[in-house]
């Protein structure tokens, strides 16, 4: 069984650091100053962490894993249900934790960023769900589709309706030709 001090006392490095981007930039964040704001010692945070870019990664797996752990869910798509059935799967997890996501969103990994790694994790689903490859531009579409909606899920607070997107699909349309 995992030592409940160092479980709680990692939850505490973790929330006082999506605290503290709140107020200011990762960039700007040093291990002093989440140290003191957690009111731990620096050693406290080295033994949990190699380094702020270390604590920042591991929320973004954290994250990436819940929300994999929701799309992974091996159901047959039901005819005609693929947008909500695949989408919404995803919009509880999320708007439950919207703001922690907006924050570890925007973290400046490079390529362990949030992002990157969620357009993975979208393009594995959608190629699960559909049966086409990863290249095909049917996948490329949908995978931008699934990042827009997570987007929009952060920014409106609800998921968009099936009905939105048809409306959007048809503007879209109209500007195509």
């Amino acid at each position: 069984m995992a030592d409940l001090r160092y479980q709680r006392t990692e939850k505490l490095l973790q929330d006082t650091f999506l605290a503290l981007l709140k107020e200011k930039p990762f960039d700007e964040l040093t291990i002093t100053q989440l140290a003191r704001a957690a009111m731990v010692d620096r050693t406290t945070f080295y033994a949990h962490y190699q380094s702020l870019y270390d604590l920042a990664a591991g929320l973004v797996d954290q994250e990436l894993a819940a929300l994999a752990a929701a799309l992974n869910e091996r159901e047959a798509l039901p005819a005609g249900q693929g947008y909500d059935y695949l989408f919404h799967r995803l919009a509880d997890p999320v708007l439950a934790k919207a703001d922690r996501l907006r924050l570890i969103a925007d973290l400046p990994l490079g390529r362990q960023s949030f992002r990157p790694r969620l357009r993975e994790l979208f393009t594995r689903a959608y190629v699960a769900a559909t049966g086409r490859p990863a290249d095909d531009f049917t996948i490329f579409l949908l995978v931008n589709l699934g990042l827009s909606n997570f987007d929009y899920l952060l920014t409106h607070h609800r998921a968009p309706s099936q009905a939105d997107l048809r409306a959007a699909l048809e503007a879209m349309r109209g500007l195509i030709g």
